[in-house]
This record gives structure tokens, C-alpha cells and sequence, in this order.
């Protein structure tokens, strides 16, 4: 499919197609399994996306824009070039993926209690609420973070920080 603009639709599933420059605007996606889908230059506009998996899928120059994902997942999957911006990303999963030079750009959202089994690897985490990440030493390094963010990761380590 190629080309297309869907528009305030209720997703119960979706075909595992290939998705070209398609955009999803004010969709709701939640609670389903994208399995074997691929979305190439595709943008998600204001959708709801809550306990959606996405694994085993494609995803290059993609755009999730002011989307609610609370408790989401997208594992298994080949990332390049994935945006989240202005979204709500809460308890939401990122693992498994395999992931390129250009894998993630994260832009003012709320990723608290995400869990992140993937590479930040010069990830810039600034202007992102992290608060309660869940990440492992060997995936934040490397990331780029703020300086009141490195108060969050310092718990990672188990430093703990007096007044």
C-alpha cells in the first residue's frame, strides 16, 4: 500500500503489507498485534496506540507524532530512523531490535517507566521525561542526557546521591 491517509479508523488488526509513505492520523491501534508489517516513510499522527506489539516488523523513516503508547512494545523488529516525538511513551518496550547506524530519535516525551533492552549508543535523551527507566549499564551507554537526568541513571549504577 502506498500513498495512503487513514483517518480516525479503529485498527483491529492489520494486513502484513508493506505500508510506503502512508500516514495514520488520530487512529486508534490499541491492544493489537502488528506482526510481519513493514512502514517505510510512514507517520502516526495523534494515535492511539496503547498495549500495541509491534515485532517481527520493518520499520525505516518512521514518525510517531503526539501518539499515546502507554505500555506498547516493539521488539524483534529492523529499526532505522525511528521518531518519537511529543508522545506519551509510559511503560512502553523497546528489545530485540536490530538496529542501524540511525535508530532512534526521541523529542520531548514522556518515557517514564519505559523498559530499554536496546543500544542508546549516541541516543540523545534530553528534553525526554525518563523518570523510573528501566535500562542496563551496557544500552545507556553512550547516550547522550541532560545534567538533572543524570540523577535518574546514577540510580541505575546504585549511587546513591546526598543533599
Amino acid at each position: 500500500m502506498e500513498n495512503e491517509t487513514f483517518k480516525n479508523i479503529k485498527f483491529d488488526n492489520l494486513n502484513k503489507i508493506i505500508y510506503d509513505k502512508c500516514t495514520f492520523i488520530e487512529c486508534d491501534f490499541s491492544n493489537i498485534n502488528i506482526e510481519d508489517v513493514s512502514f517505510l516513510d510512514s507517520s502516526f499522527i495523534e494515535c492511539k496506540m496503547v498495549g500495541v506489539n509491534i515485532s517481527s516488523s520493518y520499520l525505516k523513516n518512521v514518525l510517531f507524532d503526539k501518539c499515546k503508547m502507554n505500555l506498547f512494545i516493539i521488539g524483534d523488529s529492523n529499526i532505522i530512523n525511528v521518531k518519537f516525538s511529543n508522545s506519551s511513551l509510559v511503560e512502553g518496550s523497546l528489545y530485540n531490535n536490530v538496529l542501524n547506524k540511525k535508530n532512534y530519535v526521541f523529542d520531548n516525551n514522556d518515557m517514564s517507566n519505559i523498559t530499554i533492552y536496546d543500544s542508546m549508543n549516541n541516543v540523545s535523551l534530553v528534553n525526554n521525561n525518563i523518570n523510573g527507566i528501566n535500562i542496563n549499564y551496557n544500552n545507556i551507554k553512550g547516550s547522550i542526557i541532560s545534567k538533572e537526568q543524570t540523577i535518574i541513571l546514577c540510580g541505575l549504577l546504585g549511587v546513591k546521591i546526598e543533599d
